[in-house]
């Protein structure tokens, strides 16, 4: 039996930045609106995009 010695969360983030900085050019505001045009979002995602957004500010 074997498991990880790195959490799941620190592998997504690690990806993540490195996805960012690659394709985006560093730019998370860039890869957080091609996600958003991907696809048609109800009201109630919009309100949950903006309460974390939110948390940021």
């Amino acid at each position: 039996m074997c498991h990880a010695l790195i959490p799941k969360e620190e592998v997504q983030e690690a990806e993540t930045n490195e996805l960012i900085n690659k394709i985006y050019d560093g730019s998370a505001d860039k890869l957080f609106m091609v996600l958003l045009g991907r696809k048609k979002l109800s009201a109630e995602q919009i309100e949950n995009l903006k309460k974390i957004v939110g948390e940021f500010e």
